[in-house]
């Protein structure tokens, strides 16, 4: 994972396309200096795994409380919170996986949302 103006990226800088932000050259054209990846020709069978780029890891985390207070038998109040992603920890997302794509190893997004804490109060009867 690194940081430049262009944005985060999870792969090397000597592993993308200065030209276009790809990870290969252009079908047809050499390759530049420092490509590690390609796409395999007509009938061959590449060398690379299938997922292998993944991205980082996602971590969630959610908790809920709640408590129930009887007034009378048939009556009781309920009072609580939830709270999505509690220690707000940002898991992002790596946009394409496609060697050939303008995004390769480019962090496009977070698949998890900020904070959110719900409050509730119910009355049963």
């Amino acid at each position: 994972f690194r940081m430049t103006d262009d944005g985060p990226f999870m792969i090397s800088q000597g592993a993308i396309n200065t030209r276009d932000n790809s990870g290969v050259a252009i079908d047809g054209a050499d390759r530049f200096t420092g490509q590690v990846f390609s796409h395999p020709g007509p009938g061959e069978v590449g060398n690379l795994q299938r997922r292998l780029f993944s991205g980082p890891s996602a971590f969630v985390f959610d908790v809920s409380v709640s408590k129930l207070t009887r007034i009378t038998e048939n009556h009781s109040v309920k009072a609580g919170a939830r709270v999505e992603n509690i220690l707000n920890h940002p898991s992002f997302y790596s946009g394409s996986h496609s060697i050939g794509s303008t995004q390769f190893g480019r962090i496009t997004s977070t698949i998890v949302g900020p904070r959110r804490i719900e409050l509730f109060l119910r009355y049963e009867f």
